[in-house]
């Protein structure tokens, strides 16, 4: 239900509405406050806005670029001039974002590729691999004229088998797998259950990983999962969140090819940029109307001041 088009659940008011306007109008007050509910906290609508900086900043872009249906990023970057480009299922593609990007630094782990208009001295994957024993994490260390910055590249394993699994038996078979009876349903909600717990475990993993850190840094990628729930929440109380924080709207990146979405537009925020708490967002937000399966996330973020001394 986290994953569905949130929207959706606003759709019975077009029929309810109209009815409690001819039978009972003091109901049409509930259906208000039901609407707000949705659209501005289940929803996650966010109001902060950008912020001006007081000192020097940069600029991060993150984008799983797997389905990206030939919708190259290139004009986002060109309007965005990020400063570091934090790219996800992006293999061997390296020699490809050169020839795209012939004036940045590049530095490619895994599947994760880090654009850089400041040199990557350092970077390595993480010890932290999905169900099928690939790494879904690595670290990059860049030079910001002085100022090491760690950036830390994730991609989490997706839930989409365990979603379609679900899709197949209905509300029945829902209702069934809850109150322990045995059959297929059940067998599907144990294995969902195990693969978000899972990513749960990932997620406290790599929050471990970054405590460790000696220097500010940033967490951008595909994280896979909605703005709630349990894993959301531990990401948010490790770090700030950069579009919960700076941003304006609702900031979701995904679907950005679905049919529904060319209608209403997407509806999660799966792809994010976090950062440590010595980093201050300044802005956030998210790409719109590319084509892409996965939209991009860009966040500003101002540098630490020099202890004063």
């Amino acid at each position: 239900m986290m994953y569905m088009p949130q929207y959706l659940w606003l759709f019975p008011m077009f029929v309810l509405t109209p009815l409690c306007l001819l039978i009972y109008s003091r109901l049409v007050l509930a259906h208000v406050l039901i609407a707000a509910a949705v659209l501005f906290y289940f929803m996650d609508y966010v109001r902060s806005g950008p912020r001006p900086a007081g000192g020097p900043t940069f600029k991060v872009m993150s984008n799983n670029i797997g389905e990206n249906h030939g919708k190259s990023i290139k004009p986002f970057v060109d309007v965005e001039e990020p400063d570091i480009i934090v790219l996800q299922d992006a293999g061997r593609r390296g020699e490809e974002y050169q020839k795209l990007f012939p004036e940045y630094y590049m530095r490619g782990e895994d599947q994760f590729l880090v654009i850089s208009k400041y040199p990557i001295v350092n970077g390595g994957v993480l010890d932290l691999v999905d169900l099928e024993k690939r790494p879904v994490a690595a670290w990059f260390e860049v030079d910001l004229n002085g100022a090491g910055v760690y950036v830390f590249a994730l991609h989490m394993p997706t839930p989409r088998d365990q979603l379609n699994a679900v899709k197949g038996f209905g509300l029945l078979g829902t209702v069934t797998s809850r109150l322990g009876k045995e059959g297929h349903a059940t067998k599907v909600y144990k294995e969902g259950k195990e693969f978000f717990a899972y990513q749960l475990e990932l997620a406290n993993r790599l929050i471990e990983y970054t405590r460790e850190a000696d220097k500010p840094f940033v967490v951008a990628g595909d994280f896979n999962i909605p703005t709630h729930g349990k894993t959301y929440r531990a990401y948010k109380k490790a770090w700030t969140e950069a579009f919960a924080a700076a941003g304006s709207g609702y900031g979701y990146t995904f679907p950005g090819d679905a049919r529904i979405s060319k209608l209403f537009g997407p509806w999660l925020r799966l792809d994010n940029i976090y950062c440590s708490r010595d980093l201050t967002p300044v802005s956030a937000k998210a790409e719109s109307g590319r084509g892409s399966q996965h939209l991009s996330m860009v966040a500003t973020l101002e540098l630490p001041r020099p202890a004063i001394r």
